[in-house]
């Protein structure tokens, strides 16, 4: 299957955009580029440098996290498809998420949450994006057991406390509700989007 190149999906938008325009001036309908960006993502034969394109080129959040969901708990994309999917998803959707059950609610028992290992880190060994400070607890979570989200929290939680709120599987009312201090993020997509400002050919290798 064709896909459109960047310049072939800006003409779109320009063609949509209708209207009058003053000499110089171009009008980019930003609402149907971005329609089209989000069909780019859902295409399971896109490539993985177009993936990324077109993640980094969306708007202001518009799309429901149910967007992401569903290409991340879909097994017919690729691992890597469905991993871009959900770090899309937690860095668009869940950034504000100031608590565990906010975070629970944002990714709503996901498949992809379920086959995703869940670690408490006590203490560092080599580099990781954030490290563990007294009285606070960071967890990290292999996405699709594969690169991982870090979540540091107020206060000494536990494990299963942690995973079952997560998860949606507590098995009585849940009795906490920890507060979450920070996110980090162990993907390429930062590197990616330095190296393409840089204007690196390429981008750094995928994961």
């Amino acid at each position: 299957m064709q896909l459109p190149s960047w310049s072939a999906l800006v003409a779109i938008a320009l063609v949509g955009a209708g209207g009058p325009m003053c000499r110089g001036q171009v009008l980019i309908d930003f609402e149907r580029l971005n329609s089209q960006f989000l069909s780019l993502i859902t295409n399971k034969n896109v490539s993985d440098e177009n993936l990324l394109q077109a993640i980094s080129r969306l708007g202001p959040v518009a799309e429901p996290s149910s967007f992401w969901m569903k290409i991340a708990d879909e097994t017919s994309y690729s691992r890597l498809h469905r991993t871009r999917a959900v770090f899309a998803m937690l860095r668009r959707h869940c950034v504000d998420c100031l608590t565990c059950r906010e975070l629970a609610s944002a990714v709503s028992g996901a498949k992809w949450v379920l086959d995703s290992g869940i670690e408490k880190i006590p203490y560092v060994v080599g580099w990781m994006p954030m490290v563990p400070e007294p009285g606070q607890t960071v967890f990290k979570i292999s996405v699709l057991n594969g690169p991982s989200f870090f979540v540091r929290l107020l206060g000494d939680v536990d494990t299963s406390e942690f995973s079952c709120i997560l998860r949606g599987n507590c098995a009585g009312p849940l009795k906490s509700n920890p507060t979450i201090v920070q996110y980090a993020y162990e993907d390429d997509y930062d590197r990616w989007i330095l190296n393409r400002n840089n204007g690196v050919p390429g981008g750094p290798p995928r994961k």
